[in-house]
């Protein structure tokens, strides 16, 4: 159990120094848009890392808490949230050969008037 919460201590200190910087990148106003997108991906990774730190941190006395219940609500909501976010991005870059016929636009000569 200590391994693990030493090892939680280090995740969520780094965790929250990234979301720091990441943050801090998306308020300058001449940062690229392409780089901010991925700086929220990133940023959405370490809020998962921080729910670590979080669950092995918190006493287990605690959960039982109502304080503990909101935490474990919030904790489940968003993971579940961000897990749901990566899947989506993943079956977007997985396409089927033939997907290029769904999206590709009708000549102005063919369609219905």
């Amino acid at each position: 159990e200590m391994l693990y919460r030493k090892l939680a201590e280090s995740v969520g200190e780094w965790s929250f120094y990234a979301a720091i910087i990441l943050l801090s990148l998306a308020l300058i106003r001449s940062f690229p848009y392409r780089l901010f997108y991925k700086t929220h991906r990133i940023l959405a990774l370490s809020y998962l890392a921080l729910v670590f730190h979080a669950v092995i941190l918190i006493n287990y006395a605690d959960w039982a808490t109502p304080l503990g219940l909101v935490m474990a609500l919030m904790l489940i909501t968003a993971a579940i949230a961000r897990w749901s976010c990566f899947s989506a991005a993943l079956a977007n870059r997985v396409r089927s050969p033939a997907s290029w016929l769904v999206h590709r636009s009708i000549p102005a000569s063919n369609r219905l008037k």
